[in-house]
């Protein structure tokens, strides 16, 4: 699939501010960000898969930021590290529990290879944002628009969490609104049964 142009959406920003503890931090200036891949997609230097519903796309570039893994696997030197609270990612969501270990006691982290960036469409985004009433500083004129950067070393798609599974069955409550597929979801537990999430908190 071709794109000509994709956008920054809102609910992505908080991965550029070192502030928000509970996401991946992109350590980038969001305007540059949104300024080199869209070069990227008009040189062609991208790789396009689809996602897990049919407003989703998934673009995997290469890492030109600093931006560490975000997920690591467990073993017996970090199992006890892990910590599990109750997070939303913003206030009008559930909060739902979690587990991650904290990037300040995870040695020798190391830059991530590629960036996974996942593109919702435009419908799907006034859609969301209409049901959590959520209302947007700006409306974007692009057909997608990037919803969530994952730094890692795979240049495909890793499960998402079985929580972020179960919360995408309601979307009032900050999901997409997508059917729980059952096969997925044993997939996803397979696993995040053996990998934890590293975030700055």
């Amino acid at each position: 699939m071709d794109f000509c142009e994709v956008d920054l959406d809102e609910f992505c920003y908080k991965q550029f501010d070192q502030s928000k503890k509970q996401c991946s931090f992109i350590p980038y200036d969001k305007k540059e960000f949104i300024d080199k891949v869209n070069e990227l997609i008009n040189k062609k230097k991208i790789k396009v898969v689809p996602g897990y519903a049919g407003f989703c796309k998934h673009i995997f570039i290469e890492n030109f930021t600093d931006a560490t893994i975000e997920t690591v696997e467990i073993n017996n030197k970090n199992r006890d590290l892990i910590k599990t609270d109750y997070i939303s990612r913003r206030d009008n969501e559930l909060p739902v529990l979690i587990r991650w270990i904290s990037k300040k006691d995870v040695k020798d982290i190391i830059k991530a290879k590629y960036l996974d960036l996942i593109l919702y469409s435009r419908e799907q985004i006034e859609k969301e944002n209409k049901e959590t009433k959520t209302v947007p500083n700006k409306k974007s004129n692009c057909l997608y628009s990037i919803i969530c950067i994952k730094p890692q070393n795979e240049d495909y798609e890793l499960p998402m969490t079985p929580i972020t599974m179960l919360r995408n069955t309601l979307i009032t409550e900050g999901g997409s609104g997508i059917n729980l597929n059952r096969d997925k979801y044993l997939e996803s537990v397979k696993y995040w049964r053996h990998h934890v999430s590293i975030i700055d908190n």
